[in-house]
């Protein structure tokens, strides 16, 4: 018995190896068309920043929030409604005032999933980048409240 390979099959392993680069090059491309971290707008209408109350929805959800970025006015009323879907994970959100985390802004419960808390509090006054993230998992599960 030959074990030798048919005609065939040399062009069969080139043309595989073209169609699977050219659909790994599509899948990378459609994943940066897609943002799934796209901020939160109060007002969607004109893409700005929201003038008025914030009221969002945050995911907890495979130990990840969703969405990730947060905008606010200044001095602004935020409430966030926090709902962990990690069933059996506890999960909280927390706004810190700073990088460092010394300065809490508001938190809630660290708690089990499936569970929802809303959180209400106001936007610093100072515009920047205010973290948010899960006391339980803070190198995952991180976010930022925009203020401008």
């Amino acid at each position: 018995m030959s074990s030798r390979l048919g005609p065939s099959f040399k062009p069969s392993i080139l043309l595989f190896l073209v169609v699977f680069g050219i659909s790994a090059a599509a899948l990378y491309g459609g994943t940066l068309l897609v943002d799934v971290n796209k901020p939160v707008q109060a007002d969607a209408g004109d893409g700005g920043v929201p003038g008025g109350p914030v009221n969002v929805t945050v995911i907890g959800r495979n130990s990840l929030f969703q969405p990730r970025t947060i905008n606010a006015s200044a001095g602004a009323e935020v409430t966030v409604t926090f709902d962990n879907e990690d069933a059996g994970v506890l999960h909280n959100i927390h706004f810190y005032a700073n990088r460092n985390r010394s300065t809490s802004i508001a938190t809630t419960d660290v708690k089990p999933g499936p569970a929802q808390d809303v959180l209400v509090f106001t936007a610093p006054s100072s515009p920047g980048n205010y973290p948010f993230i899960c006391d339980v998992h803070p190198d995952t599960m991180t976010g930022n409240l925009v203020v401008r």
